[in-house]
């Protein structure tokens, strides 16, 4: 980066500044205290975020509540300045202008500098733009990012530091891997394996689900058809209640009028009439009394199947919990038929064979065993066995008397012959021989010919006894909170009810094999019924009562026209909701409301059957819902196959990742090894000319620190840093920032570098190799020099030596908001 200009402003003592530092080599020249330091650090601030005192320091004091600002106008090395810095220095806030783009967001213009210069405002100040007081540290201690930077730069010119890319690469790697044992972080890696795992169990689910989703969706599919047939024949239903009602709506008011007319013409011609209107009366009744009495029957009947239904239930309950008793006693029977040896028993077979197995095992590993024999003829000897008494045993030719193991004592013809081994196993094998009889005594307490056999009648009580308690638990499970008792006293009272009920042969005969209704819609009906003939008994009493006088025949035959009238339009009207246009009358009422009731209780059981199915369909929606998978079987497919392949790109990266660390580490190993020596050869080159010839070797460590110098000459040798003079310390620091500042040119383009009277402790000699060397440098415009200096004769002297030194006298520059000290002592004297 090469900067053409700084604008200073309220910064420190100085109110505002413009200087121009477009040339190549620019010498910015003035008396201590004109602000060539407050310059710099302006600079540094302007470019790097710095710490809170070095950014409070370039507060003015002259104006506090100001804050100080520097306009900064660089290039990426182009003739003409193309970005324009403008930065607060007591805060990150900035703008950033270059052509057309203007950042000017928090941080933003502090991070744009960062994109073009890799280096931390303390590798910047130490290699770059430094102060003199700390020029030689450079030499002592290499800042860490410079070094990073220069590796990198080695490594592929420019860019990230490869240890951060490592770094990253390591991070990125546990990144993917997180999650693996738990955690709430899932990496990339971790999460598309799970992703396949959830994918591939969401996929065999959704399978099964599938399968049984479609033996549910046929059933819904014929109860929906089932339900939308009701639904239509309860649609049907209640238009032709609503028909009904409406005619008998108007039916009532016609026959109503009729019959006022009917009687008022009956009247006027016969009062006789009244009888047989009473009779007709008396008739109607009747005839409600037999439904009424229809009803009854029917409500015995319809009763009687529902109390017959539920006893048949309780009884087919107490007969299934009558075999489940009885296959229970069978099996305690079967249990108790004959003695079984139980897991006892077993144990203790198995504790007596392994006591006998090991006290065999005992005897023979003593390893001792005896046999007697003769070699002609034949010898009668007596022995003891074992710590057993002695018995006489007959030895002949050709036969041994062996399997003698333990102690054994023989006497023959006065002699007597003692052997033992290196343990008495008679013990053992009396326990050898007890447990042996034992085990027969358990087989024969059992009647077992061997041990299979006991086995098998072990087994046997084992299957018996789990049979047993598999039918008690579910003649449990069938009880439920009652008990056979209780469902018998159910039943009685059911029976009792039943009989109270007092159903007739004649009811059975009417109403069996016909369709019904719930007992209880009878009754309700029969109520209503009652009803009926409490109003056909009212109305038989009123016609008995009626005795017409003269008066009322007067009265009559004048509002005899008035309900002719009222009657042809109530008639009319009716006819004109009916259909079939028929004559009002009360069979036509009856007739109606007969079929009114009819429809009304055919549309009660359509309803109670549609409330059913629509019930089924809904438990079986619910089931689909439940039963059919949350997504497609093909997209889960495709999900599961993008999944693998995401896990397997997720897999390749991360060895990727693996790889490409080792390759860089690798690489950052072989070539890092020669930073210190590029950079060596490229001090000592520099260091070279800087001191005349005087010095021709520079060695850096792993760090880039210098470790050693060479003398040249015929006395040439090492030296330390430490052992070289204050100048000499200063001569080969600036070869380092130089030379730095040339790898950082190569690499990133033109670079500007700061020095703040850096040959002030050179000699004669080599600040006139000095100048040379400068001039040099900048020749090829990758390096610009901006040199501070307070030796303004020095600066016009070179000036005038070199004229393409630019000089710059900063106080005929600056405007402060009061003259600096040296100014002001130098005009008083200029007076005197």
């Amino acid at each position: 980066m090469k900067i053409h200009s700084a604008r200073l402003r309220n910064v420190r003592q100085i109110k505002d500044l413009l200087i121009d530092l477009s040339a190549p080599l620019t010498v910015v020249s003035g008396p201590n205290g004109v602000g060539k330091t407050t310059l710099q650090e302006a600079i540094l601030g302007g470019l790097f975020f710095c710490p809170k005192d070095a950014r409070d320091s370039l507060v003015s004091k002259f104006d506090p509540d100001t804050k100080p600002t520097v306009v900064l106008e660089l290039s990426h090395g182009e003739a003409e300045a193309g970005i324009v810095l403008t930065r607060t220095l007591t805060d990150d806030q900035g703008t950033w202008q270059e052509g057309t783009t203007t950042l000017k967001k928090k941080k933003e213009a502090l991070e744009k500098i960062q994109e073009t210069l890799p280096l931390s405002a303390q590798a910047a100040a130490l290699l770059l733009w430094g102060r003199q007081d700390n020029l030689a540290a450079v030499i002592e201690k290499f800042p860490a990012d410079g070094h990073s930077l220069l590796t990198a730069a080695t490594l592929k010119g420019s860019g990230p530091d490869p240890k951060e890319i490592v770094k990253d690469l390591d991070k990125e790697i546990e990144n993917a891997r997180k999650g693996e044992k738990g955690g709430q972080t899932v990496g990339a890696l971790t999460g598309a394996k799970k992703r396949v795992a959830s994918f591939k169990e969401e996929w065999d689910k959704a399978k099964a689900a599938e399968e049984d989703w479609t033996k549910r969706r046929e059933q819904f599919d014929k109860a929906k058809t089932e339900r939308d047939q009701i639904q239509a024949r309860c649609g049907e239903k209640e238009k032709r209640i609503a028909a009904l009602a409406a005619q008998e709506k108007l039916l009532g008011p016609a026959l109503q009028d009729m019959a006022t007319l009917a009687n008022l013409e009956e009247t006027q011609s016969d009062w006789e009439s009244l009888e047989e209107e009473i009779a007709a009366a008396g008739k109607n009744l009747t005839g409600l009394e037999k439904e009424l009495t229809q009803l009854h029957s029917r409500y015995r009947f319809t009763r009687d199947q529902e109390l017959g239904q539920q006893i048949d239930n309780l009884r087919a309950r107490i007969a299934v919990l009558e075999e489940l008793e009885k296959t229970s006693a069978t099996l305690e029977k079967d249990i108790q038929s004959r003695p079984r040896p139980g897991a006892a028993e077993v144990a203790k077979l198995h504790a007596l064979k392994t006591e006998a197995k090991e006290a065999q095992d005992r005897m023979e590993a003593s390893g001792v065993r005896y046999e007697l024999s003769v070699a002609a003829g034949s010898r009668t000897v007596r022995i003891a066995e074992d710590g057993g008494p002695e018995k006489e045993i007959v030895l002949t030719a050709g036969k041994k008397h062996a399997d003698i193991v333990g102690r054994l004592v023989v006497e023959a013809d006065g002699l007597r012959f003692t052997a033992g081994g290196k343990e008495d196993i008679s013990r053992h094998k009396r326990v050898w021989e007890n447990n042996s009889e034992a085990i027969q005594g358990i087989f024969k307490q059992f009647a077992c010919a061997d041990e299979a056999a006991f086995l098998r009648l072990a087994e046997e009580k084992g299957n018996l006894e789990k049979s047993l308690k598999e039918k008690k638990n579910e003649w449990k499970a069938m009880i439920g909170g009652c008990t056979p008792a209780d469902l018998r006293a159910e039943i009685d009272q059911l029976e009792q009810a039943r009989a109270e009920n007092r159903m007739t042969l004649q009811d059975r005969e009417a109403w069996s094999g016909k369709v019904s209704i719930p007992a209880a819609d009878i009754a309700n009906q029969r109520s209503r019924k009652e009803g009926e003939i409490e109003q056909a008994r009212e109305t038989q009493a009123e016609k008995e009562a009626k005795k017409p006088t003269d008066t009322a025949r007067n009265l009559h035959k004048a509002n005899l026209e008035a309900v002719r009238k009222k009657c042809r339009e109530s008639v009319a009207a009716f006819k004109d909701a009916d259909d079939l246009h028929r004559e009002p009358g009360k069979m036509l009422l009856q007739e109606i409301k007969s079929a009114l009731e009819k429809n009304r209780a055919e549309f009660v059981t359509l309803s109670a059957a549609r409330t059913e199915i629509e019930s089924h369909v809904a438990e079986l929606q619910g089931q689909l819902k439940l039963a059919n998978p949350h997504r497609p079987l093909s997209t889960i497919e495709a999900d599961l196959q993008q999944a693998d392949q995401v896990h397997h790109r997720e897999q390749v990266l991360q060895d990727a990742r693996a790889l490409l660390k080792e390759r860089i580490e690798e690489k950052m190993t072989s070539m890092a090894a020669h930073v210190p020596v590029d950079l060596g050869n490229r001090i000592t080159e520099h260091l070279a000319k800087l001191s005349a010839g005087a010095f021709h070797q520079v060695q850096l460590n792993a760090a880039l620190a210098v470790d050693q110098v060479g003398e040249n000459g015929n006395h040439g040798g090492q030296w330390q840093p430490a052992q070289l003079s204050h100048g000499q310390r200063h001569q080969a620091a600036l070869a380092v920032k130089i030379a730095v500042a040339r790898a950082l040119a190569e690499t990133s383009g033109p670079v500007f570098i700061m020095l703040d009277d850096s040959l002030v402790s050179f000699d004669p000699q080599c600040r006139a190799a000095a100048e040379k060397w400068l001039l040099d440098l900048v020749a090829d415009e990758k390096l610009q020099v901006i040199l501070l200096t307070c030796h303004s004769d020095w600066a016009a002297d070179w000036h005038q030596r070199s004229p393409e030194v630019k000089v710059i006298e900063l106080a005929k520059e600056a405007q402060y908001y009061r003259d600096p000290p040296a100014i002001a002592a130098g005009a008083e004297l200029s007076r005197v």
